[in-house]
């Protein structure tokens, strides 16, 4: 029994680092930290992070990829959660919806900022 939780722990970790260095979380960890409007917010944002047992969808769509993240972020008004929708298509990423919630309230996030493509390939 306790190989089976070792093993699924190791298991674990190995895919939530593997999804903390995807080129998903990447470009919504860096569109977050731009964000004036997430600033304003959540104050000034010191920590961003994968949620460790939230929600993490990845999957294809003819070309595209899609992704649905649950991003923890800490500013000086506090942690919030974010639920952020996106999709890459070409190696184009754009977010498509951030639902920000503190405590018992949610709020619907669409900044202008988020909109800007951004290429993973580097081309």
């Amino acid at each position: 029994m306790s190989s089976a939780i070792l093993l699924g722990a190791v298991l674990y970790v190995s895919i939530y680092f593997a999804v903390s260095q995807s080129n998903a979380f990447l470009y919504a960890k860096r569109k977050i930290q731009d964000s004036k409007s997430i600033e304003v917010m959540v104050g000034k944002i010191s920590t961003v992070s994968l949620a460790p047992f939230g929600l993490f969808e990845y999957g294809f769509v003819d070309s595209e990829a899609l992704a649905k993240m649950q991003i923890n972020v800490v500013g000086s008004k506090g942690k919030f959660e974010l639920y952020v929708s996106m999709k890459e298509e070409n190696d184009v990423w754009r977010i498509e919806s951030v639902t920000a919630q503190h405590g018992a309230d949610v709020v619907r996030v669409f900044p202008s900022e988020f909109n800007n493509a951004f290429r993973v390939s580097g081309n």
